[in-house]
Order: C-alpha cells, then sequence, then structure tokens
C-alpha cells in the first residue's frame, strides 16, 4: 500500500492518501478482522516512522490486540581481510568483555543442542576459516556490548548494539572473502524442540500497545 501518486495504477497495489485516516485507519479495519491482531510494525527512524507506528499501536491496543512474540537478526558483513595483501589470519575479534560461556552451533539450520567450549580467549577471538566448518558460531549468552573487528594494520571495524541479547558470527567455507557479524535477538529453534512459535528460547514477547527498540551500529577506524 502506497499514497497515491500520479496516474499510477497496479492491481497488485492500494493506492491511498497522505494523511493516517485515508490509509492507517482503512488498512487495520481491513487487516485485524481478516488476519487477527498481532500485527508486525516496522518503519524508518523519523517522524512518520514514529508516528505512523504510535497510532498503529494504539488502534491494536483499541481492538483489543495480543501478545506479538517475535524475534529480529541483523546480518551485517564486511570484507575479510579488510585490506589487501593481509592474510585472513591476521584478523581477530575484540569483544568489550570476556566472553567465557559455551557457544551454540547449527545442524540442518537447527540449534543444537550441545553446547561446545568457547573459541573466544578471555576478549579475544582469533579468526580463521576452520572457525566456520561447523556453519555459523552463534554467542547466545552474550557479555559485550561491542566488539572491535582489525588486524595489527590496516583499518578498523567496532559493532556495537542496543537491546540484542545474541551474537552470529559466521563466514561461508571455501575461501569466501566475508565475514558477518551479527546481533541477534532470538535464534534459532533447538533441535529438539517441538512446541509452540511463542514459546520458542529467545523469543521476545511484545505486549499491545509496547515497543521494543532494538539497535546497532558501525564505525570505521
Amino acid at each position: 500500500m502506497c499514497p497515491y501518486e500520479g496516474f499510477e495504477a497496479n492491481e497488485n497495489v492500494i493506492y491511498v492518501g497522505g494523511c493516517p485516516n485515508q490509509h492507517l485507519l482503512p488498512l487495520f479495519e481491513h487487516l485485524i478482522p481478516r488476519f487477527g491482531k498481532r500485527p508486525y510494525l516496522v518503519g524508518a527512524n523519523y517522524v512518520w516512522g514514529w508516528e505512523m507506528n504510535r497510532l498503529a499501536r494504539e488502534l491494536i491496543t483499541n481492538a483489543g490486540g495480543e501478545v506479538l512474540p517475535a524475534s529480529l537478526g541483523a546480518h551485517p558483513a564486511f570484507n575479510w581481510p579488510l585490506l589487501d595483501g593481509v592474510s585472513k589470519e591476521s584478523y581477530r575479534l575484540t569483544f568489550s568483555e570476556e566472553e567465557s560461556m559455551p557457544v551454540r552451533r547449527l545442524k540442518g539450520g537447527l540449534l543444537r543442542a550441545k553446547a561446545e567450549p568457547t573459541p573466544v580467549n578471555g576478549k579475544t577471538l582469533a579468526l580463521s576459516e576452520r572457525l566456520f566448518e561447523d556453519d555459523a558460531m552463534i554467542l547466545d549468552r552474550l557479555a559485550s556490548r561491542f566488539v572491535i573487528y582489525a588486524a595489527d594494520r590496516g583499518p578498523s571495524l567496532e559493532v556495537s548494539w542496543h537491546g540484542f541479547r545474541q551474537l552470529g558470527i559466521w563466514s561461508k567455507p571455501g575461501g569466501a572473502p566475508f565475514l558477518c557479524i551479527e546481533p541477534w535477538r532470538g535464534f534459532a529453534s533447538p533441535a529438539d524442540f517441538d512446541g509452540e512459535f511463542a514459546d520458542k528460547p529467545g523469543m521476545m514477547q511484545i505486549a499491545p500497545g509496547a515497543s521494543q527498540v532494538l539497535s546497532y551500529r558501525i564505525g570505521i577506524y
């Protein structure tokens, strides 16, 4: 759905006016009876997104909205190596806090039942392609609020986050030239989990009219 613009016409798009009473109210009057009271709201970080989501939360609350189970993951990826001529093994991740808890791995897209000893030494994770032979490395009991990705020479990156509680670190085995550093709130289902989606470990439970703010920043030095 989008505000009406010119003489555009498309059978797959509903064209509406630019004011909330011309688009938000009719949209929710249509959606809530047909699709339920658990909408997932996304908006740009400026006044339009803030106000439209504020009005939407009020409409959901007034309609007797239900608790929304939700998870969210960011997926930034960076060149690995950052500088030509520097080996991949020269790079490391330096966490803001010591990360001593065991890490989790995936198998077939599901979380393995047994955790593994962490390869993080204090605050430092030495990077190598061998780390990712068993898919992503997941810190599901994360202590840090930022991590620095760097070698002894060349540029460095800092990834920081707010509201995210897990971190996924991943690269594709076989020489892929990238490294993913991914703040998460929620993660893949455990291999032995057989319950409802809302009861999956790591989920947020957002009450009607409430909101969750999650953010991350990337700094280049």
